[in-house]
């Protein structure tokens, strides 16, 4: 593939709303055979020596995975709303803040959320940046700032219901936009 050609395939690519809700349903899938594990240990958590460690990986992996489909969605939603987020060359980092990861201050442009909602997607985007992937951040400061209440890196039994809520209607706004864009398109 030559360059241009391969600049052209990135732009035609990043536009595609179904490119990214696809992503998005795949990192779900993962996401979800994560979470079947994650129920199962939930009750021997108390009784099994090494049952910490475990939660722990199935926790983190889930929520980073969440997150990720979460992300996929929202930038599918903000990049059919505004193509020119996306050129030959790059995906603007104006996309979302937080070098791409910044999920909860745009949310609620894409759908409107409840506050259980906001918390989890607070939560999830430290996953997202550094706690699915890392033992600690770069810098002390965004370590200092995941351990307030809001952002504390954390799961609770609700989590799975409002991620089944977010995922629900950031998916259906992205179906919903690119079908009326290509009615549009086609009028």
């Amino acid at each position: 593939m030559q360059r241009l050609e391969a600049e052209e395939t990135f732009e035609i690519a990043g536009k595609d709303a179904q490119r990214w809700l696809a992503q998005a349903r795949q990192l779900r899938i993962s996401a979800d055979i994560s979470k079947r594990e994650l129920q199962s240990e939930i009750p021997i958590m108390s009784v099994a020596p090494d049952a910490d460690e475990r939660f722990l990986a199935l926790m983190k992996s889930f929520m980073m995975l969440t997150g990720m489909a979460i992300e996929n969605l929202m930038k599918g939603v903000l990049i059919g709303r505004d193509p020119s987020l996306v050129n030959q060359l790059l995906i603007s980092d104006k996309l979302l803040p937080r070098g791409g990861h910044g999920i909860s201050q745009r949310a609620e442009e894409i759908c409107p959320l409840d506050n259980e909602e906001l918390d989890l997607l607070k939560r999830l985007e430290e996953f997202l940046f550094w706690a699915g992937r890392y033992v600690m951040p770069l810098k002390s400061r965004v370590y200092l700032a995941s351990q307030t209440p809001e952002n504390l890196l954390s799961f609770t039994d609700t989590d799975f219901h409002a991620i089944e809520n977010i995922y629900s209607k950031m998916a259906g706004v992205l179906e919903n936009e690119w079908q009326l864009r290509k009615r549009s398109q086609y009028a």
